[in-house]
């Protein structure tokens, strides 16, 4: 078993508390027999979950200055980062899970994503691959490990989650040892897109016997649903340029076409 060094903090704030009570039906059914301490990284709120710690940042500023008040409090010198409106449907493997961490920590990795999308363009063994500078979502917010100094360097108050990705991926250029998995550790379902509970999650959703609130924030219409079906298609289109090259056709993208620079 790896070092117990590490917290499973559930990244969130109290504008998505509708979210909490489905997340943790489908953490309840499926995250069993975890070694590790697990904490909600919320803002002003309580949640009340067996074994459940909750760290709060304060008033919500901005989602960098948040999570670096949340993780601020943590002793672990490493975190597991889940996402509030990814919604666990399949037992996870803690075996393997474990044998990633110890991975991760023999390989002396900053960080390893879980989630195989983008996939890594450097070998590393069967499992894992390395992820290159100059990648376009080397930081993406996808459940990961992190070693939290370098996490809280990458950081920048002030920042989205959104341009943490983007603009957090050029800082992270000072550091080697990021990695993903070649195969998705976690199986769930992705709920909330920009705000709005997607179509095919509601549907999934009530598939498998998941509670959740779809008042409070609403249902993607299908007009809004087709856009997003069209923005995953041209992303893996995208990512058919190799890794290397595709933050600079990005940047290139936006100056020429927009006039301004997203990746500074």
């Amino acid at each position: 078993m790896a070092s117990n060094n590490l917290a499973v903090v559930v990244l969130t704030c109290d504008h998505y508390s509708d979210l909490w009570p489905p997340f943790f039906e489908g953490y309840s059914r499926h995250w069993k027999g975890s070694p590790w301490p697990i904490y909600l990284a919320s803002n002003q709120k309580d949640y009340d979950y067996p074994g459940l710690q909750v760290i709060k940042s304060g008033e919500d500023k901005d989602w960098s200055s948040s999570i670096r008040s949340s993780l601020s409090q943590l002793e672990e010198e490493y975190v597991l980062l889940l996402i509030d409106d990814i919604i666990f449907t399949k037992d996870v493997d803690f075996e393997k899970l474990s044998s990633l961490y110890q991975e991760f920590i023999d390989s002396g990795m900053n960080y390893l994503r879980l989630k195989n999308s983008p996939l890594p363009d450097i070998d590393f063994n069967q499992d894992i691959g390395e992820i290159s500078k100059d990648s376009l979502y080397r930081t993406a917010i996808f459940p990961s490990i992190w070693k939290k100094d370098v996490l809280f360097d990458i950081l920048k108050d002030g920042e989205s989650a959104w341009e943490f990705e983007l603009k957090g991926s050029v800082r992270s250029d000072n550091y080697g040892g990021f990695y993903s998995v070649y195969e998705d550790v976690f199986e769930g379902i992705h709920g909330v897109i920009k705000g709005k509970w997607t179509r095919q999650a509601v549907k999934e959703l009530k598939q498998v016997g998941i509670n959740f609130d779809s008042e409070k924030r609403g249902v993607m219409s299908f007009k809004d649903d087709l856009k997003l079906r069209f923005v995953f298609l041209r992303s893996r289109v995208f990512r058919l340029v190799p890794a290397k090259y595709q933050r600079k056709l990005r940047e290139l993208i936006y100056k020429k076409i927009l006039g301004r620079s997203e990746l500074i």
